[in-house]
């Protein structure tokens, strides 16, 4: 159930007018009647970042058809009260995102290989016993090679112990190799990390 580029630049030029007017209805009228609007890891449903007009210095948006979705980053470092925003809209909840051949990951240099269970589909991974990623959510756009990531990230907070975080990496990847990483993370206080 792709969605055309045409389509998600649309939705994405929406959210960015959104966002500069504080006026989310032209954004939402594309939304499901039961969808669910996260702002940090929270669902919520009043005050909203969206609802705030913001002067926007910076924006940036990738589309993945594959999945329905897009990502964008938006930077109003000159309002009174900044922001960088990190936004994943996802426009149908029913993609499944296949695991990859082989199945292994590369974390801090350390590689692990992970068994592809042929009948659930699943990458069984033996994954650290103290780290608990509980979300990841991709979206890629396969034209402009770049991919972003939303996780959960456990201890990127020290005033929140263990608890899991928002963290967003945006990667470029340029003939089959991360060339550049941009990160963004959530604090609850500031100077978190």
């Amino acid at each position: 159930a792709a969605y055309t580029r045409s389509f998600l630049q649309a939705r994405g030029a929406d959210y960015l007018s959104a966002q500069l007017t504080g006026t989310p209805s032209t954004f939402l009228t594309h939304a499901a009647q039961n969808f669910t609007y996260i702002e940090n890891n929270t669902p919520t449903s009043s005050n909203i970042t969206l609802t705030y007009l913001l002067k926007i210095d910076y924006n940036y948006t990738i589309y993945d058809t594959a999945r329905c979705a897009t990502f964008s980053e938006l930077v109003s470092a000159s309002d009174p009260h900044p922001y960088i925003i990190h936004t994943r809209v996802e426009y149908a909840a029913s993609v499944t995102i296949p695991w990859g051949l082989p199945c292994s990951r590369i974390e801090g240099g350390l590689y692990a290989n992970g068994t592809f269970n042929t009948t659930t589909g699943n990458c069984e991974q033996s994954l650290p016993s103290t780290i608990i990623v509980p979300y990841r959510w991709y979206v890629v756009d396969e034209e402009a090679g770049v991919v972003d990531m939303f996780v959960g990230f456990p201890g990127l907070d020290r005033t929140q112990g263990k608890a899991p975080m928002p963290d967003s990496h945006l990667i470029r990847v340029e003939g089959g190799k991360i060339k550049y990483m941009h990160t963004w993370s959530s604090c609850v206080v500031p100077g978190c990390g």
